[in-house]
């Protein structure tokens, strides 16, 4: 990963929004991208996450250029 942030939604500007949360993270390709995700480490975060939060959904944009 090149690069990631992390934010907390504060407000919206009309209507019900779902996320509370958004990350964004920054790969060189998408191969590298997919090696992250089924990596053991993306594994046990997931079940931590898992362990304590509510179920949550992933929505993933790609950048085409």
């Amino acid at each position: 990963m090149e690069s990631c942030t992390f934010n907390k939604v504060t407000r919206t500007l009309q209507g019900e929004f779902p996320y509370a949360y958004s990350f964004v993270g920054i790969w060189k390709t998408k191969d590298d991208w997919k090696a992250d995700l089924s990596s053991e480490q993306a594994k046990i975060a997931t079940e931590d996450a898992q362990s304590f939060a509510p179920p949550f959904d992933v929505v993933v944009f790609e950048q085409l250029s």
